[in-house]
């Protein structure tokens, strides 16, 4: 075999369905992708996020790992968006993909996808299970919208947001900070996937971050 031979197939993304609700556009964008069977956990997280938000779907069951068609991918779209969108304000944008190419899931190739859905200046990439805090509304307002312009597009700074994982209901541990902190302080809460690999977000340093209300650098 050449070395050519073996590299392995890039995988194609052709676009089968887009829907958006037309609204608000803002300043930061959340943008996510998922397999098409997590269209439920994508209606979860847009309930957490006030903002723009804008996915990359593949027409692909992660469950069963086959394909999905693409009437009936067009279908739970727009089931998807009767159901959980009516009447959100902030702008939604959906786009789902045939992929070819590549028996893998496309991560990659997707979080670029939905990346380049976004219209603001700012990003916050997410993975479609984390669900934004309550306290992340604030990342919206105006004067905050400006200090993080300014740290990310003139200082090149990369702004990292504490991830989590725990038991029970996770719409409520994504509220306020302080339920967030009990959970973590009685051992029901962790930092996301601290026990598969706890150097992934280790520099967080979540116990400053449970005790502190200002940014801090870490490295």
């Amino acid at each position: 075999q050449t070395r050519h031979s073996m590299r392995p197939r890039q995988p194609t993304l052709k676009p089968i369905c887009d829907l958006s609700n037309n609204g608000e556009a803002g300043g930061l964008t959340l943008v996510t992708q998922a397999s098409i069977d997590r269209l439920p956990a994508l209606a979860a997280q847009a309930r957490c996020w006030q903002g723009p938000l804008v996915a990359a779907i593949a027409a692909f069951d992660g469950t069963c790992g086959e394909p999905v068609g693409r009437q009936a991918a067009r279908s739970m779209l727009r089931a998807f968006f009767h159901a959980e969108i009516i009447g959100r304000e902030a702008q939604m944008r959906v786009v789902v993909y045939a992929v070819a190419g590549s028996h893998l899931y496309p991560i990659n190739a997707l979080r670029n996808k939905a990346a380049a859905l976004a219209s603001s200046d700012l990003v916050l990439p997410l993975d479609v299970d984390l669900l934004p805090s309550a306290s992340s509304r604030v990342l919206l307002e105006l004067e905050q919208l400006a200090s993080l312009r300014r740290a990310c597009c003139e200082e090149r700074r990369v702004i990292v947001i504490p991830a989590f994982e725990g038991r029970g209901d996770a719409e409520a541990l994504a509220g306020k900070k302080e339920t967030l902190c009990a959970a973590l302080s009685a051992g029901d809460a962790s930092p996301f996937a601290s026990g598969v690999w706890p150097a992934g977000h280790g520099a967080t340093d979540s116990g400053r971050w449970a005790r502190s209300d200002m940014s801090y650098e870490v490295v």
